[in-house]
């Protein structure tokens, strides 16, 4: 819509707040939100808070929060059993104790999805070079 004063609102599209790449990340925080609708009935999912460090030839070194989250599932298959497996080293078996996961490193590649409302989020697909708390990275990660 084309605006008809400086009272006009342009809510655009949404931009993502991290660029696609391999970005340095730490996870500061972890939260789980119980009973959730989803498509597949109520679930309860888990809320990772990263802080990714990006460097760009805009920005030459900066710091982005991206929160992301996981529906719980031991399924070997499912996003957060495979997250699990990376960060642990190994695989889910009766249980996790999520807040383990504070603190650990490594090298987060975020790919952007766009919606049908034209919005663009930043999502992490996968995560490498994982140092667990108290570990150097060998990259010199963060």
């Amino acid at each position: 819509a084309k605006p008809k004063n400086d009272t006009f609102i342009d809510f655009g599209c949404r931009k993502p707040v991290v660029p696609e790449g391999n970005w340095p990340f730490e996870i500061l925080s972890v939260g789980i939100e119980r009973n959730c609708d989803t498509k597949y009935g109520k679930r309860d999912r888990v809320v990772i808070e990263y802080r990714l460090e990006i460097a760009t030839e805009e920005e030459p070194k900066s710091e982005v929060t991206l929160k992301q989250k996981y529906l719980v599932s031991n399924h070997p298959t499912s996003q957060f059993a495979k997250l699990v497996e990376t960060l642990t080293g190994r695989a889910i078996a009766h249980g996790v104790e999520i807040s383990d996961f504070i603190g650990i490193r490594g090298l987060a590649e975020v790919t952007h999805n766009t919606n049908t409302n034209c919005d663009t989020f930043a999502n992490i697909v996968e995560l490498t070079d994982i140092a667990q708390v108290g570990q150097s990275l060998v990259s010199g990660c963060i």
